[in-house]
């Protein structure tokens, strides 16, 4: 059967954990997150994990989570550019809606350098896009087919010079501001506290949107729980 075929299909996971959602547009909203081994930097000597799970088995695991997630915390599926696993990210939400006769809010990350096909785009309610490098223009046309559908921008700033490359992009891809979200960078609470205010006032010059990163603050590490 299909739902049999789906659960037999392969995730590759590189750590799950439920918390609060730490960055962006749905700051402080519970959470369970997903995070995918989705790097395609094709490096010579890789040290990612290889952890495959099945999504059965995947299923079993996020079990206990159910009722939070019916209850309006969302999952989100991150990692480097999580786009290359399209189909089982695809396969994954189907399995859990034959599962549970429901589907919870679902949020993607993505680095931008992959169009979503229309079956995921469609059941995927906010695309996450962080935005840290110049673009080519080829991946410039990327971004402006991954905006056709609901997308927000996130940039790092250590200062507000970082700014302006970030700028030219946005421009290119016609984002709104309202889809802009700009994070003070920094791998510490003590960091982050430092370079918001500044960055904040780049905010309110620009009239895009400041986020801090509540994982920094409530845990002073990049992943909270």
């Amino acid at each position: 059967t299909k739902k049999n075929k789906i659960k037999k299909m392969m995730l590759n996971i590189y750590d799950q954990f439920y918390s609060i959602q730490g960055e962006g547009k749905h700051i402080g909203k519970p959470a369970l997150f997903v995070q995918l081994e989705s790097c395609n930097n094709d490096c010579i000597k890789c040290e990612c994990k290889n952890n495959k799970i099945t999504i059965s088995d995947w299923l079993h695991t996020i079990e206990k989570f159910v009722p939070q997630l019916l209850n309006g915390a969302h999952l989100v599926f991150k990692g480097a550019e999580t786009l290359i696993y399209q189909e089982t990210i695809l396969s994954a939400i189907e399995g859990f809606k034959l599962t549970h006769g429901f589907k919870p809010y679902i949020e993607v990350s993505t680095l931008g350098k992959i169009i979503p096909k229309k079956k995921l785009a469609d059941e995927v309610d906010l695309f996450v896009c962080a935005l840290n490098s110049t673009k080519t223009d080829k991946e410039i046309d990327t971004l402006i087919s991954l905006y056709e559908y609901n997308t927000i921008f996130k940039i790092t700033i250590a200062n507000p010079d970082d700014y302006k490359e970030a700028k030219e992009i946005l421009d290119q891809v016609k984002v709104a501001k309202k889809d802009i979200y700009l994070l003070p960078e920094g791998e510490s609470f003590g960091t982050i506290s430092r370079n918001s205010q500044p960055l904040a006032e780049l905010c309110k010059s620009e009239s895009v949107n400041f986020s801090t990163r509540l994982q920094l603050i409530l845990w002073n590490k990049n992943t909270g729980c």
